[in-house]
């Protein structure tokens, strides 16, 4: 029965997000549904992947999709979830889950400072976890203020029962949609030193690197690459580890301050 829910979601998700005008097609779920759903979400997701799409009034994107901080869940499955930005923070908040007229099941989460996202569920399944969230914004482009839409769309991964995660681990991600290049450096905050943990060339593929280091080491990756095309993430344990990027040149990225590992408590 989960499994049709979900084929049913994935298939309404995809119409509804190609004809967003068309509200002529609804999906009954039913309470019973959301509860199947709620009890395959709840668990641990981490490594979290985030990305801003800006769309235009014909819905066209105006620029590459740019790679965003993002945090990591854990749904309790009774309408409390942790949400944990970095490894070392665990922000307590609540969700609920709810349909619309119009089909798709929705995730609506309160945060302890009083703000609220509503994330439609794109994708769910035993391993991966997609929420995408959309609000009216205005851009600013050739003199003027153009109206628009923020889409972002957030994929995280299931802890798997034969996971481990606390092992000191650090894991590198780098995407470009061109050839790029990747150096990843780790500063030891034992001696100072600074060692060249893994490198590639000339790659067209999505990068990764997994590596143990210990708290309070400082992470430095250098993409040789288009900027506005390049995203990289880092995580600790499977949290996401966040600082400044800078660009040296337009086919130049490189991490700067706080890029800092530590460790879940």
């Amino acid at each position: 029965m989960l499994k049709k829910l979900l084929l049913i979601l994935f298939v309404a998700t995809a119409f509804l997000s190609s004809c967003k005008k068309d509200t002529g097609t609804n999906v009954t779920i039913t309470p019973a549904d959301l509860a199947s759903v709620n009890a395959q979400l709840k668990g641990s997701w981490v490594f979290p992947v985030k990305t801003l799409t800006v769309l235009d009034d014909n819905g066209k994107a105006m620029f590459p999709p740019q790679n965003l901080a993002a945090s990591a869940f854990y749904f309790d499955g009774f309408m409390h979830v942790d949400i944990m930005p970095d490894p070392q923070t665990v922000l307590h908040g609540t969700y609920v889950l709810s349909t619309k007229s119009t089909g798709g099941i929705y995730i609506h989460i309160d945060y302890p400072d009083g703000s609220n996202t509503d994330y439609q569920v794109v994708m769910l399944n035993g391993s991966t976890l997609t929420l995408s969230a959309s609000q009216p914004d205005v851009y600013y482009h050739n003199g003027t203020l153009e109206p628009t839409e923020a889409v972002t769309s957030t994929s995280l991964q299931r802890i798997g029962s034969g996971t481990v995660l606390n092992g000191n681990l650090v894991k590198i991600t780098v995407k470009n949609d061109s050839v790029f290049s990747v150096k990843v450096y780790l500063t030891r905050k034992a001696d100072g030193k600074t060692i060249l943990m893994d490198s590639i060339n000339n790659t067209s593929k999505a990068y990764s690197s997994i590596f143990t280091a210990k708290t309070e080491d400082h992470l430095k990756v250098n993409v040789i690459g288009k900027f506005l095309n390049t995203s990289i993430n880092a995580y600790a344990d499977g949290l996401p580890i966040e600082g400044d990027v800078t660009n040296l040149s337009s086919y130049e990225t490189v991490t700067t301050d706080g890029w800092n590992v530590s460790f879940p408590q």
